[in-house]
């Protein structure tokens, strides 16, 4: 079964649940910045450590 014969089988409403799903999911930050910019100062001190 291919996916077009897939995709016409679906109900109506899986369409807009799918396109609403992947806007939603566009917005999402997989990657903490506040962990991401800590670490970025901790390797900056690394390099140059004041103490």
């Amino acid at each position: 079964m291919g996916l077009r014969q897939r995709v016409d089988r679906c109900p109506p409403q899986a369409g807009q649940l799918t396109s609403t799903a992947r806007k939603r999911l566009k917005d999402v930050q997989f990657r903490p910045a506040q962990t991401l910019q800590t670490l970025k100062e901790d390797a900056a001190w690394a390099r140059h450590p004041t103490s």
